[in-house]
C-alpha cells in the first residue's frame, strides 16, 4: 500500500495502529455495503 510506504520510520506505533484500524473499518463497511446490495 502506497500510504504505508510514506509513513516515516520515526512515526509512533499508535499512528500506525490507528491507520490500520481505520483501513479495517473501511474494508468492513465496504463488504457490508456489497452484501446489502446483493
Amino acid at each position: 500500500m502506497p500510504e504505508r510506504v510514506s509513513v516515516s520510520p520515526s512515526a509512533p506505533p499508535e499512528v500506525d495502529r490507528v491507520a490500520a484500524s481505520r483501513a479495517a473499518v473501511a474494508a468492513r463497511r465496504a463488504r457490508a455495503a456489497v452484501k446489502a446490495d446483493v
